[in-house]
């Protein structure tokens, strides 16, 4: 459970995801499905000069999908987001594929979960390092609710700052997880709504 942190909604998830491993001069992709609690978070950073990006094509056959995302990476690449699936169309992206390929070339990939979480069989040990998911849809939360799922091999700058309930004569925000992400009160009720909800 460690590695699990509570958000306010998979929008809060990605855009936690995100901006905390922006580091100037990063590349981003995307896919040109993005929904745009994913696009407006990497095009924001880019207008303020952080980041580039670009934008990878999705096709109907995914070796052509999984190609279009290798022919954008560079060296400065530093993570790849993608929809698990189209909030759209409901097309399901070739996310373990994608996973592989960042996972060789030391990229760092950000799976936004929303519309595929407790609908397809999601893993992290699929070689994802993010799985940013909502937990009113597929896991069938209350609204108001969301998760970040992490392996803890990249190491995010925080969004916010504050009271954690430890180590509170410290002036700085705790480096352990899942305190370093869930300043101020949670939404405890949500979060026992959620785990009933995934255990019933």
């Amino acid at each position: 459970m460690e590695n699990t942190i509570f958000t306010l909604n998979c929008t809060h998830a990605l855009n936690t995801a995100i901006k905390g491993l922006m580091s100037p001069g990063a590349h981003y992709i995307i896919s040109d499905i993005e929904h745009n609690a994913s696009a407006r978070p990497v095009h924001a950073l880019s207008n303020t000069g952080g980041i580039t990006y670009s934008v990878a094509r999705t096709f109907e056959h995914d070796d052509e999908t999984l190609k279009s995302f290798e022919s954008l990476i560079n060296t400065r690449t530093k993570a790849v987001i993608c929809a698990a699936a189209s909030n759209v169309t409901g097309k399901i992206l070739p996310y373990r594929e994608i996973a592989e390929l960042c996972g060789k070339r030391g990229i760092c990939f950000i799976l936004d979960a929303a519309q595929g979480g407790g609908v397809i069989p999601i893993k992290i040990s699929d070689g994802i390092n993010f799985i940013c998911c909502s937990g009113h849809k597929g896991l069938y939360g209350t609204m108001g609710t969301g998760l970040i799922i992490t392996d803890d091999k990249y190491k995010l700058g925080t969004l916010i700052e504050g009271g954690t309930g430890s180590n509170s004569h410290d002036l700085n925000q705790p480096d352990e997880l899942p305190e370093r992400f869930e300043s101020g009160t949670i939404n405890t009720p949500g979060g026992v709504c959620l785990y009933g909800a995934a255990h019933p």
